[in-house]
């Protein structure tokens, strides 16, 4: 269930990164899907971008009774047809991380390993492709959604990106304390917060509420 927000903006930029491209630093018309808006929403931004193709993931799995935990966790961060990924335990050695690779013949592409601070890691091998869409970079974050109505609003978890100026005066309306621990100080800072980040620096074309 998703409880807090990111501020994201498209830009004509491009973030250099040494690994693979993140979900929120490159955007194609594949990934419209998760938006509210349409692809043209951007069009001032839209140009040929470097984006990762991935390969193929493999899972590194570090405590073999986590391997329940895994499970629920594929399901809960993987779409269903991407969630049949090998799972290799790891015994303090390469070699069989080694020996996938070569039978895969991964060998000769780019890697990123992700999710770290799990008992699990993924890795991805992946090829730097071109594409048409947009870089993106964050401006803003945001804890501590926790209202019922926005439980109900973004229950949904097909869409995470919300590009309209509605969506964010929606969310600024949800901001709510965690029971039993935040005073309304807290709830003031958390508001302020997004007023600043979220609300007066909204840009209509470029901005975007990216929830997780």
């Amino acid at each position: 269930m998703f409880d807090s927000a990111i501020h994201i903006k498209a830009t004509l930029q491009e973030i250099k990164e040494s690994t693979l491209p993140s979900l929120r630093t490159v955007i194609t018309e594949d990934d419209m899907s998760r938006f509210n808006v349409g692809f043209d929403h951007f069009a001032k931004f839209i140009q040929t971008v470097k984006t990762a193709k991935i390969i193929q993931n493999v899972i590194m799995l570090y405590e073999k009774n986590a391997f329940a935990e895994l499970e629920q966790w594929k399901k809960e961060t993987f779409p269903e047809n991407e969630r049949d990924i090998p799972i290799l335990f790891n015994t303090g050695n390469d070699d069989k991380l080694r020996l996938f690779e070569n039978k895969e013949k991964l060998d000769h592409l780019q890697k990123h390993e992700d999710f770290v601070s799990f008992p699990w890691s993924v890795i991805s091998y992946y090829d730097l492709i071109k594409k048409k869409g947009f870089y993106t970079r964050d401006v803003g974050y945001q804890a501590g959604i926790v209202s019922k109505i926005f439980k109900d609003k973004f229950s949904d978890r097909k869409k995470d990106s919300f590009a309209l100026e509605k969506d964010f005066r929606f969310v600024y309306e949800c901001i709510d304390a965690t029971p039993p621990y935040d005073s309304w100080e807290d709830i003031d800072i958390r508001r302020k917060n997004f007023k600043e980040y979220f609300l007066n620096n909204f840009e209509a074309g470029a901005s975007y509420l990216y929830l997780e």
